[in-house]
């Protein structure tokens, strides 16, 4: 029993720091936002409400593994100093439980063997939400690095396009000047106007393609979202069941008690 223990301690402790990495990665996440423009400032608003969330989130999942911790190392010292003050008795007091009949032994081992079921399925649905962090965590910082990538080929592609343009003036007002008398200035006009207007029909294509992407990126956050609030319902009904089982046996262990 105190090797089983033992293990859960150590599957606890992994389990935290952890968790305590993802916080710091997300710490670091929230510095890269912090360095966006003005004109996403609503994203990233958002961005930091999913955080926010996500950290207290952690925040009671490291404070329940710390209450299980102590749990189980104050029952394993209960337990070896009954083991060392207590006498085996050749008489086997049975009691009755909501499944079976048992002795007196059995029956906590039975108990002990429940709780150490039930720990390992809550930690096992920590792990799920703890993998379901990471990922979103991962998301979050690639989709910063891409939207930084994205901001930065757009604002070079109008650069350029600005710059082509002004070249284009000053083409169309040296052609103006040097053949004024041999072409039609309407019709110069209205060739520029076109190479303008060919621009302007790409970047706004480029523009609608990057909207395209970032509405697909709020909807996987989404996805995420959703999941986590799945796995934390799942974690306060377990909670509850934990909670329930606890009272039951110790409802159990009184009337021993009594018997005897």
């Amino acid at each position: 029993m105190q090797l089983r223990n033992s293990r859960n301690r150590k599957s606890v402790d992994y389990q935290e720091s952890q968790l305590k990495r993802c916080l710091a990665t997300q710490k670091s996440v929230g510095q890269i936002k912090q360095k966006r423009s003005l004109s996403r400032d609503y994203e990233i608003q958002k961005s930091h409400v999913s955080t926010n969330h996500t950290n207290k989130k952690a925040s009671e999942i490291i404070k329940l593994k710390d209450i299980l911790k102590q749990k189980d190392f104050n029952k394993s010292e209960q337990e070896s100093k009954e083991l060392i003050q207590s006498n085996p008795s050749p008489f086997k007091i049975e009691c009755r439980t909501n499944n079976s009949r048992c002795t007196n032994c059995n029956c906590k081992n039975e108990i002990a063997e429940d709780d150490l079921i039930l720990k390992q399925e809550i930690l096992g649905h920590l792990d799920k939400i703890h993998q379901i962090v990471q990922k979103n965590d991962r998301f979050l910082s690639h989709r910063s690095q891409l939207e930084l990538r994205t901001d930065s080929l757009l604002k070079k592609e109008r650069a350029s396009i600005d710059g082509r343009m002004k070249e284009n003036e000053q083409e169309l007002n040296q052609d103006i000047l040097r053949n004024s008398k041999k072409h039609n200035l309407n019709y110069i006009i209205e060739q520029q106007q076109q190479q303008i207007s060919n621009m302007k029909s790409q970047l706004s294509s480029q523009e609608q393609m990057y909207i395209e992407k970032q509405q697909k990126y709020e909807q996987d956050i989404q996805q995420l979202k959703n999941q986590i609030m799945q796995l934390s319902n799942g974690l306060e009904k377990m909670k509850e069941h934990f909670t329930y089982n606890q009272f039951k046996k110790q409802d159990n262990s009184n009337n021993i008690h009594l018997k005897k």
